[in-house]
């Protein structure tokens, strides 16, 4: 066999070990934030070589199609800048001479709201005004709500949100028809309230 197809069959094998070999996590820090509220985002990336940390020969890191960072020496930066809205960021590293990539989202959502309040009807300051605020991917969460005498059940989720199941220990909460609130700076709202009002204390609730 030839010097050429010796060193050639070595590259091969040299390739298809360092390939298995390398890796490249990459994570972002928060994941999900309120969308239209500036919030600035961590970046960390771990290239490495079986299983160690290997400095890569070549680095880029994203925010789109905005380069962030192409130094390599680095392995966390901040985006100073900041983020409104959902955000997709992206990694390219060579790692001995293999190129890795990642990318990571961070998720954007308006807020959801849970109370109480007598009025039977909400205006958009009235939204604003429930006392447990989320921001979330889903409105899957449990909340527990302090209620004075007379006052009803209020949750309050974006429209493209929808509230399926209320529970209060295992049972259906029993509710009034859906009404759409448009929140000033948020868009419209799904409003759901508690059909009748409710004695004063404090309640848990299990929302799907």
């Amino acid at each position: 066999m030839s010097q050429y197809a010796v060193t050639k069959a070595l590259n091969e094998i040299n390739d298809v070990l360092f390939s298995q070999y390398t890796a490249l996590t990459f994570s972002r820090t928060p994941s999900v934030i309120e969308r239209g509220v500036n919030t600035v985002v961590t970046l960390s990336w771990n290239p490495t070589f079986n299983g160690a940390y290997e400095k890569p020969s070549a680095l880029t890191v994203k925010k789109g199609a905005t380069t962030l960072t192409t130094d390599t020496s680095l392995k966390t930066i901040q985006d100073t800048e900041g983020i409104t809205e959902t955000t997709a960021y992206s990694i390219e590293a060579t790692i001995k001479g293999i190129k890795k990539t990642a990318s990571a989202t961070v998720n954007a959502y308006y807020p959801q709201f849970a109370g109480a309040s007598a009025s039977e009807s909400l205006a958009s300051a009235d939204v604003l005004a429930l006392g447990n605020k989320v921001v979330a991917a889903s409105v899957a969460r449990t909340v527990t709500v302090q209620v004075e005498q007379g006052q009803y059940f209020w949750f309050a989720v974006p429209e493209n949100f929808s509230i399926t199941s209320i529970k209060m220990g295992g049972f259906d909460v029993s509710l009034d028809a859906v009404a759409t609130v448009a929140v000033d700076g948020r868009g419209n709202y799904k409003c759901y309230r508690s059909a009748k009002p409710q004695s004063a204390g404090s309640y848990t609730f299990e929302i799907k």
